[in-house]
């Protein structure tokens, strides 16, 4: 099947109900083996819409990170949340990574309409899409040099339903975060990790992970 389609969005449909109907549509095309590798699911728009209420945050400027982001469903409803709000909020930098690259081709039309959508609540949106692995590209800020911590950007809200797989100890990405594994690593918990050094002091750590995180040795 093609996985490319022709699809816009609908007369007053909210960005995060257009990624949900493109994310639908996506997903019925894509195989079960290549969700399996990827560790892809995506996000129902009814959790989508309920954990974007956990940010607080009253900034004029926000830096927001999906870091595995799919269609693009947390930043939208997030961003919708955050806007609708009616705080002091005027400039949103959103940035965003994905491999997928028939989900990226769709993610960048889905984030042209937030912006679009924003800019009618007078609300500035930028974003950067990145198709590299979040773990290899950040994992370096696991380690404990200040110089080298300080070279990246950090975050106000960081939003993710991360993939969800084990990874073997010869994995590249359990070899570059080496420095928080304990046992056979699941992806997901990487993401937290790396997530976590990325943001700001008062920053937001929204994540959708199993409820196993919170207990035992293989996650301590």
């Amino acid at each position: 099947m093609n996985p490319f389609f022709d699809i816009e969005p609908g007369l007053k449909e909210l960005p995060s109900e257009f990624a949900d109907r493109v994310g639908t549509l996506i997903s019925i095309q894509s195989s079960k083996d290549k969700k399996k590798r990827l560790g892809q699911y995506l996000t129902p728009i009814e959790i989508s819409n309920f954990i974007s209420t956990f940010s607080f945050n009253d900034k004029e400027k926000l830096k927001i990170l999906d870091p595995g982001c799919g269609i693009g469903i947390l930043s939208s409803s997030l961003i919708e949340h955050l806007v609708m709000s009616k705080g002091k909020l005027k400039e949103i930098e959103l940035t965003v990574y994905e491999i997928d690259k028939v989900f990226i081709h769709y993610l960048e039309h889905n984030l042209e309409y937030l912006k679009k959508w924003t800019s009618d609540f007078n609300v500035s949106l930028n974003y950067k899409i990145y198709d590299v692995d979040f773990v290899l590209n950040y994992a370096p800020i696991l380690e404990s040099c200040q110089n080298l911590f300080e070279n990246y950007d950090k975050f106000d809200v960081i939003i993710s339903n991360p993939p969800y797989f084990k990874l073997s100890i010869d994995d590249n990405r359990s070899i570059a975060a080496k420095s928080i594994i304990k046992g056979q690593p699941n992806i997901y918990a990487l993401f937290l990790g790396i997530s976590s050094k990325l943001l700001n002091n008062d920053g937001e750590l929204i994540f959708i992970i199993p409820r196993s995180f919170a207990s035992g040795q293989y996650f301590r």
